[in-house]
């Protein structure tokens, strides 16, 4: 046999081989589509140079035969001065000019040039004289370079490359127009085609090559990306293969009863192979696969158990609940029962529709018996003592014995964590007493899902809780509230029923060991209605809630207007990771942002034009004044200053105290940008109201000036979406 070394080896050279292939593959598709774009590049360089040379050939023809056909002894009469428009030749050759560009598209310019006194100079042209681009006989052409000297020098018709002049940029065909006696060259004739339409000919010649060349490119991908499919087919059959292997392993061996039911019965080897009962699942009910075949499971289910299992299966079919557990007794061929923990899934991954679903057991019936008598005992001795009859919690006796134990076993630092649930009053009147109480058993569970081991709970009285917690610091605690505003109630704001609830959370830790209970509870106490201040189901201040209330009177449009404000700033808070109470303050902050305007005049704040420089100075007082309201109030003092500063600009500009960068408060930043995007985006009676878009140009604009640049790229990218339609 081969040692533990002698196999490592051989994986390791089998992986050291595998990763070669993959490499040499690799690099053999990269050298093949080099030479597919290289091969294709060429070939495109090469057909544009053909088609150019072709274009040339045809604009040199074409202009060689016009020449031919002017009479030489016309041409030869003009001399370039004004009096030359009298002339018939120059009139008879300045109307062939004219005929011609009008009759042909590819080039927009005729004309005649002629050297006279070291200079060159036009004879005529194919403009009309009322044209912006006419030149006069006579008139110099001072952007004559070597190319266009040559011609009348050399005597050869050019074709030259694209020049720009004060008419545009032009590729002239110039052929010389010679005396036909001395043969010298008396004139120039030349063509002026647009150098931009030029190269758009060339480009639509060159249509049919780009898609032949996109083709074979398309063509070959097409063969790498089957390639590349087969392989990943090949390796998805091997790992199937290894998967199967895998769980007939685990089906066959684990301790726990497998069996795959069709509605009420056992499915059958037919439908699933052999893989729909696991051996352990025959020894559990002492019964073959083929016996259980022939029954249902409500055959063999104790009379006792039958009602739950199926209630609870009607709602598993239904799809109202996902799955279940219970405890549930099966009766063998021998009459006998056998205790067993059920759990019923769904059947996941099979490609049909189908009514099948999971059964798996385990054999608790020895545990069962001495759990049993443990409950026995403890319902008549215990529960009703040291439990609450509702939730199933522990009580307040409970909860103080425990901590007196705590504390005399040195488990300090002890913490007591207060939560009492918001809006609960309303909501037991709005659906009665019943599912009151259905809403603190959901609660204390989805408290209890996040206890440790150690931790207490316990129902204090009405919607009270509390939780005892040893050996954690500050920083433990304020995180475990987090948790619980995550798990507890997090998703009842997604159900209309569970709206109106929340729950305000509170601690406080021992300082001293010799600190007692009340102090402690107490200090929780306080801590928790502080929370409560911010808790969005409702304002807790008389005071503040009359003003608001009273503002929103006055104008329709400021009520939308924070709340609006207020629920951008908590979605912006979220998004950049505030914690819980964090989020909570700022969105009260944003919502409560303008209730300085309270001092405003009514007929200014619903001013159908711009303010003027008196009602904006006015306006202005307006962050300060709120900021006194809130301080004059216990619950939102500390929010004071926030309101104060969601005026004040990232550069120092803004007011009242012209605060930049972090001296803003970092909520005050967020309402800044929550409040103008929202006065952008709303109508208003000075202006129509912004596009998304225009916004969000607007916002990018003002970063780093205005507003926070990085908060701003948080708002835009994650909270109301960059990519998005006009609106």
């Amino acid at each position: 046999m081969k040692t533990k070394n002698q196999r490592e080896l051989g994986n390791d050279n089998q992986q050291f081989t595998v990763n070669i292939n993959q490499k040499q593959k690799i690099w053999g598709v990269a050298l093949l589509t080099l030479c597919v774009i290289g091969l294709s590049g060429l070939f495109l360089w090469f057909q544009w140079h053909r088609y150019q040379e072709m274009a040339k050939n045809e604009a040199i023809q074409l202009a060689e035969s016009v020449e031919a056909l002017l009479h030489t002894e016309h041409i030869a009469k003009l001399t370039g001065a004004t009096t030359d428009l009298s002339l018939p030749e120059y009139i008879m050759t300045k109307a062939s000019f004219v005929r011609l560009v009008a009759a042909t598209n590819p080039f927009h310019f005729a004309y005649l040039m002629q050297e006279k006194d070291g200079q060159i100079i036009f004879l005529l042209d194919s403009e009309e004289p009322d044209s912006p681009d006419y030149s006069p006989p006579g008139q110099v052409y001072d952007e004559a370079d070597a190319v266009l000297w040559e011609v009348f020098t050399g005597g050869k018709t050019v074709l030259t490359e694209p020049t720009g002049d004060r008419w545009g940029n032009w590729i002239s065909a110039l052929v010389p127009v010679k005396d036909p006696v001395t043969g010298e060259t008396i004139a120039v004739f030349g063509l002026d085609y647009s150098a931009e339409e030029w190269n758009t000919a060339l480009l639509k010649k060159m249509i049919p090559d780009l898609i032949i060349v996109l083709f074979m490119i398309i063509l070959l991908s097409a063969i790498l990306y089957i390639s590349f499919q087969n392989r990943s087919i090949k390796k998805l059959v091997t790992k199937i293969a290894l998967d199967e292997a895998l769980y007939r392993s685990v089906f066959d061996q684990t301790p726990v009863g497998i069996a795959i039911m069709s509605d009420k019965s056992f499915s059958s080897q037919s439908e699933l192979g052999r893989v729909n009962i696991n051996p352990m699942f025959e020894t559990i009910l002492a019964r073959s696969s083929q016996d259980l075949e022939q029954l249902t499971w409500i055959e063999i289910t104790h009379p006792e158990d039958l009602k739950e299992d199926l209630e609870k299966f009607d709602l598993f079919t239904k799809r109202v609940i996902p799955g279940y557990s219970m405890e549930k007794r099966f009766i063998r061929p021998d009459g006998t029962s056998v205790w067993t923990n059920m759990k019923v899934a769904p059947l996941l991954g099979l490609p049909y529709q189908h009514t099948m679903h999971l059964c798996l057991i385990d054999d608790i019936t020895k545990s069962k018996a001495d759990l049993l008598e443990k409950e026995e005992i403890a319902r008549e001795n215990a529960f009703l003592a040291y439990h609450d009859y509702l939730t199933g919690s522990y009580n307040r006796r409970f909860f103080e014995k425990e901590f007196n134990r705590r504390v005399l076993r040195g488990d300090f630092p002890v913490a007591i964590l207060r939560g009492n649930i918001d809006g609960f009053n309303e909501f037991n009147s709005t659906y009665g007493h019943l599912a009151g109480d259905q809403l603190l058993v959901t609660i204390t569970e989805r408290i209890t899902a996040c206890l440790s081991d150690s931790d207490i709970l316990a129902r204090m009285c009405g919607d009270d809780f509390a939780i005892l917690v040893s050996g954690r610091d500050e920083a433990d605690i304020r995180q475990y509230l987090e948790t619980l505003n995550h798990h507890v109630v997090a998703d009842f704001i997604n159900h209309e029923k569970y709206q109106m609830v929340d729950i305000s959370w509170g601690y406080s830790i021992q300082k001293k060991p010799q600190d007692p209970l009340d102090k402690i509870f107490d200090e929780a106490e306080t801590f928790m209605n502080n929370r409560k201040f911010y808790n969005q189901k409702s304002i807790r201040s008389k005071t503040i809630n009359v003003i608001m209330q009273t503002l929103f009177i006055k104008s329709e449009r400021e009520k939308k207007h924070s709340e609006r404000v207020g629920k951008l700033c908590e979605k912006t808070a979220e998004k950049l990771g505030l914690n819980k109470s964090q989020i909570d303050k700022v969105r009260v902050a944003g919502y409560l942002h303008d209730i300085g305007k309270i001092g405003v005049d009514e007929a200014i704040l619903n001013k159908p034009g711009k303010l003027n420089a008196q009602e904006w100075e006015i306006m202005k007082h307006h962050p300060s004044k709120s900021a006194e309201i809130l301080a004059t109030t216990r619950e939102y003092r500390d929010i004071a200053e926030i309101v104060s500063s969601h005026h004040e600009r990232y550069d120092g500009s803004g007011y009242p105290n012209g605060l930049t960068g972090p001296e803003i408060p970092l909520m005050a930043r967020i309402i800044a940008i929550c409040d103008a995007y929202d006065a952008m985006t709303e109508k208003r009676t000075y202006h129509d109201p912004l596009r998304k878009k225009e916004a969000i140009v607007e916002l990018k604009q003002c970063a780093g000036t205005h507003f926070d640049p990085e908060i701003v790229a948080v708002f835009v990218n994650r909270v109301i979406g960059e990519k998005t339609s006009a609106q």
